[in-house]
């Protein structure tokens, strides 16, 4: 069976290492649980101004569980409600949210902590290159370091169809990617993610391709 808690402890220390060599990783997941370790081990390295977080995604990712147990639906929350890291996702950023694929209560629980949300349908109304700008502004605001996380499914289906929850109404992969390299530019950015990616589920290596 797969032990989550300590594969957890793997990850965060290995991520602890490559971040105290000054390294910058960009890591392939698997599912978006490993953002919470990822983030666990730079809390630790970058210091007590905390780590501002750019997270790409059509869902929230605050859930306190699934069905009682870890899963992809929760390491934001982690993050934010960490007793030993509570500088991790201090200023979290949320662009590319799908309305109809969030339960209230997590929309809800957003705007309780001040967590700044992008919609998927505001991206289309404004252009990620604004918003893409007030995120780092926010995000990168009285922290030590600045981290992305990337979920392939805040891409639009037709372009990342190879995930679980593939988003009809999602954001466009060369738009995102100008996006990051924005990001990447940042003299905080210390790290990437891109998760979500299902092989199996895939057509053609399209998801692959685009990850």
């Amino acid at each position: 069976t797969t032990n989550m808690p300590e594969s957890f402890e793997r990850l965060s220390d290995v991520m602890g290492w490559i971040f105290r060599h000054g390294i910058v990783p960009v890591t392939i997941g698997g599912d978006h649980s490993i953002a919470w370790p990822i983030l666990e081990a730079a809390t630790r390295c970058y210091g007590k101004g905390g780590v501002g977080v750019i997270h790409f995604d059509a869902h929230h990712d605050l859930r306190e569980a699934h069905f009682g147990a870890e899963s992809s639906g929760v390491p934001c929350s982690k993050a934010r409600n960490g007793k030993d890291d509570p500088g991790a996702c201090k200023n979290l950023v949320q662009i590319g949210i799908a309305d109809f694929c969030n339960a209230p209560a997590h929309s809800n629980y957003a705007k309780d902590e001040v967590i700044r949300v992008y919609s998927n349908l505001a991206v289309r109304t404004r252009g990620l290159t604004p918003l893409v700008e007030e995120a780092i502004t926010r995000a990168a605001k009285g922290v030590d370091a600045l981290y992305v996380s990337v979920d392939i499914d805040s891409l639009d289906h037709s372009q990342a169809p190879g995930t679980a929850a593939p988003n009809p109404s999602g954001l466009d992969a060369l738009d995102v990617q100008r996006a990051l390299r924005k990001i990447a530019g940042h003299p905080k950015t210390i790290g990437l993610d891109i998760v979500e990616i299902s092989p199996p589920l895939d057509i053609n290596d399209m998801t692959a391709n685009t990850g």
